[in-house]
């Protein structure tokens, strides 16, 4: 091979490199631009359960933000997890990127068979300083500084619908999830959360009201199915 091929055969190769490196930057500054808005601004959430029919059926799939975290009245909000499995320091390594690059969807340290370990959307309907009871499985709030109780309903800043199911005469009242109980005051950071489906799905009526460090952000729109596709803010 001749000196001219050879230095153009080393150019050739240098160019290749270059354009390779280019690309395989560019698409790891992509990649990190990506997870940095799905984990900073917005990122997807899977409805695997039926605790907020109908407004969000199961497996729908909602956008969340992590940048609302001082819900209103009505707010539907991704509570953190209750509890962590048991894991060691690679793992909790592990997880955190796994968590970052997969823009929030896989968790390492959750399991769907094991309660309080998974994230939950629910709908934030007291909030601290209110009074409330339950009736029928429909909530009564008296806010801080009034004298009435009024609905959930009357009192939210978005309309929503419920599912619920009203006891039959000799129901065991200890079977499933309350629909009644007494008058009670929230303390300073306490919220109280519920599931739209009132009858069979937990929320602050078996874990009590929770404080604001438990949201991860505050839902804002349903985008599928395309049916049930609705704003949530």
């Amino acid at each position: 091979m001749n000196r001219q091929a050879l230095e153009y055969s080393y150019t050739l190769r240098k160019q290749i490199k270059n354009r390779n490196i280019k690309i395989i930057l560019s698409f790891t500054i992509a990649i990190i631009f990506i997870a940095i808005v799905t984990n900073i601004v917005l990122f997807p959430v899977r409805q695997n359960a039926d605790s907020m029919n109908p407004d969000i059926p199961e497996k729908g799939l909602v956008f969340v933000t992590p940048l609302l975290k001082n819900p209103h009245r009505g707010d539907i909000v991704l509570l953190e997890q209750r509890t962590n499995l048991n894991s060691n320091v690679f793992k909790k390594i592990a997880n955190a990127f796994v968590y970052f690059f997969t823009a929030r969807q896989i968790n390492l340290t959750s399991d769907p068979e094991i309660p309080g370990t998974n994230k939950q959307l629910r709908r934030v309907v007291a909030l601290p300083g209110d009074t409330l009871y339950m009736k029928d499985y429909k909530l009564y709030v008296r806010p801080q500084g009034n004298r009435h109780f009024l609905t959930e309903f009357e009192l939210s800043d978005h309309t929503y619908n419920i599912t619920f199911c009203k006891s039959v005469p000799g129901w065991d009242e200890s079977i499933g999830v309350t629909g009644d109980f007494e008058e009670f005051t929230l303390g300073d950071d306490e919220y109280f959360v519920l599931s739209d489906n009132r009858f069979s799905s937990t929320d602050s009526r078996i874990w009590g009201p929770v404080s604001q460090k438990r949201f991860g952000g505050t839902a804002l729109l349903c985008y599928w199915p395309f049916k049930s596709f609705k704003g949530l803010k």
